[in-house]
């Protein structure tokens, strides 16, 4: 019913974004942007690796910079991801930004060989703890799910069925990590092939199927 991996990425986007890489001029200015989430920072370290090369390399931080140009001590805004930002307040962090040092060798090489050390494991799931990329199990967040889904569950008039695009919502708005939406219905999955939840419909994709705790 299940395959084992369905958030892999799409190998030719992948290979597309090599190719991309390979084409850069090595004497050009390259900014790369970052935010907070493991996603963004492994990328980052993914990109200073095939960037090895080029010496002009500015790093944009975003979460960082959007505190230092936006902060107010009466509302506080935490992006989980860059792709949260409205793109007025990213031009302002580029402007603040685009005559930044670049990044020197020493730290080049440090994200390099931080690159090389993620990419020897076969970890499946990564986040972002104090500033540090963190490998943990892929069932890490098992328990959040099952309690969300039990949530989901008392909100209703007789416990039923959820659909499953419901409950990966309500999981990735109370997830204090950017996780992917395919990652979260990858492990619906197996929980209920481990039989604590049970399903209703096609598990071809979240929309064709629902589940109830069991």
């Amino acid at each position: 019913m299940f395959k084992s991996r369905q958030f892999s990425v799409n190998e030719q986007d992948f290979l597309d974004f090599k190719e991309q890489i390979r084409l850069l001029q090595l004497d050009m200015t390259i900014y790369i942007w970052a935010g907070e989430s493991a996603h963004e920072q492994v990328g980052l370290r993914y990109a200073l690796y095939l960037l090895k090369e080029c010496q002009n390399i500015i790093l944009i931080h975003t979460t960082q910079d959007y505190t230092k140009l936006f902060y107010r001590p009466d509302s506080q805004v935490t992006f989980l991801h860059m792709g949260e930002m409205i793109s007025e307040d990213l031009a302002l962090i580029y402007e603040k930004n685009k005559e930044k040092r670049v990044l020197t060798q020493q730290e080049r090489n440090r994200f390099t060989q931080e690159w090389e050390r993620l990419a020897e494991s076969n970890d499946t799931l990564r986040i972002r703890k104090d500033s540090h990329i963190h490998s943990v199990e892929e069932d890490y967040y098992d328990s959040f799910i099952i309690k969300k889904a039990k949530q989901l569950h008392r909100n209703q008039p007789v416990k039923d069925f959820l659909k499953s695009s419901l409950l990966v919502g309500a999981v990735i708005c109370d997830l204090e990590q950017y996780i992917g939406d395919s990652f979260i219905d990858y492990r619906i999955k197996q929980l209920i092939k481990s039989g604590t939840f049970e399903i209703k419909g096609n598990p071809k994709a979240m929309r064709f199927y629902s589940i109830k705790v069991r």
